[in-house]
């Protein structure tokens, strides 16, 4: 239990923290209302973040062992209107209508977790799916905001908003009671597409916030091809990894954890053309194949079988916090200090980033000839019969 709850504190805080940076990329197109980050940023979006991954992570510790959560778990995305605390936030809401996205998004997420989970189709079931859609449209035409969706900005500001909220709304399925025992391999393949490019998405998201003082540009190759694109196929890969961890597969279906190094696409060009300096340029090429790399080693870290490489494949993605915490500043401005609000949510930005890169680097190296859905079903008889023993 104390497993699914931190990792999806993980995930929940890596969400927040992706879509406090789609909402920075939003006022990019209106000058009069800069994006500012307070401490108030780490209270009302990433503390709730952490809450509602927890708690998503306790129904799914819950749907694992075949028992029943409360009810109650299928609101969990309301946590998120704990923004509206601000009073501020409220006034803006009462008075012009804005500061309202946190209940868009609360609506979006509900509205996908109830139609995924009916069986059959009826008058409600499509006027929530009517109102899900249309806030899905809504946040894809928020896009706009930051620049034209004929734009590489501003398709990926609509993608990025899109591909984050309509997560949320997978998510929330979890706390509902499973409608089959098992998801074929597609679906397994699609929803890990959808968290890789939400993802990579994301890391967009963080890049534009290091380069604020150099200033970022989003191009249609170096944004969608050699950042969103690895990130929906190494997600596509993992899923499969996943659903190949539940089912079972052949060894060598293990070699998946080296998914993460379809990022390092970015280099097949200077490579070929032999420009070593250029791949080099800004510490672009390091990235591609540091960032990976780090993931991978987390994940062995996570789950590999011999206690001495876990250990010291352990030290490269940890050697990311004070590695961080020393250069921030000297990479993206003072303001990017841990002792700033703006800076703390960088960071943790990037730290949540990095831990959920590496769990999911861990899944394939727990691929079994025998899979997983034995033990699932082995230990959901053992808490029934608990539960019947006087």
């Amino acid at each position: 239990m104390s497993r699914y709850l931190i990792i999806g504190g993980i995930c929940g805080l890596a969400w927040a923290a992706a879509l406090r940076g789609w909402m920075a990329q939003l006022t990019t197109g209106v000058p009069d209302s800069p994006s500012q980050v307070t401490w108030l940023t780490l209270v009302l979006i990433l503390l709730p973040g952490v809450a509602v991954g927890a708690v998503l992570g306790l129904s799914a510790a819950l749907r694992a062992t075949g028992r029943a959560g409360s009810r109650w778990l299928i609101l969990t995305p309301v946590l998120f209107a704990s923004a509206l605390v601000d009073p501020k936030i409220f006034i803006d809401l009462i008075s012009s209508g804005m500061g309202g996205g946190s209940l868009l998004v609360i609506a979006i997420a509900l509205s996908v977790g109830y139609v995924l989970t009916r069986t059959h189709w009826s008058v409600t079931r499509a006027l929530v799916a009517m109102l899900g859609a249309f806030g899905l449209l809504i946040t894809f035409g928020m896009g706009e905001m930051a620049a034209p969706l004929g734009t590489p900005r501003g398709m990926w500001v609509a993608l990025y908003g899109l591909a984050l909220v309509l997560l949320l709304g997978m998510a929330s399925v979890l706390p509902y009671r499973p409608l089959r025992t098992s998801l074929r391999a597609h679906w397994w393949i699609a929803l890990g597409a959808l968290t890789g490019f939400a993802w990579a998405a994301g890391l967009r998201g963080f890049m534009a916030q290091v380069m604020t003082r150099d200033g970022s540009s989003v191009t249609w190759s170096g944004t969608f091809l050699w950042i969103l694109a690895p990130g929906l196929v190494a997600g596509g890969l993992l899923g499969w990894a996943a659903y190949l961890c539940r089912h079972g597969g052949p060894r060598r279906a293990r070699w998946l954890a080296l998914s993460p190094f379809v990022f390092a696409a970015p280099l097949v060009p200077p490579l070929v053309t032999l420009d070593v300096e250029g791949f080099l340029v800004n510490g672009i090429g390091g990235g591609t194949i540091g960032v990976p790399a780090a993931a991978l080693a987390g994940g062995d870290a996570l789950a590999g079988r011999r206690t001495w490489l876990r250990a010291l494949a352990s030290l490269l993605p940890l050697a990311s916090i004070p590695l961080w915490a020393a250069t921030a500043s000297t990479i993206g401005g003072p303001e990017l200090g841990l002792d700033t609000s703006r800076g703390l949510w960088v960071a943790l930005y990037y730290w949540s980033l990095l831990a959920v890169f590496a769990l999911a680097c861990a899944i394939p190296l727990r691929i079994t000839p025998e899979g997983r859905v034995g033990e699932a079903a082995s230990s959901s008889r053992v808490i029934s019969a608990r539960s019947s023993t006087p």
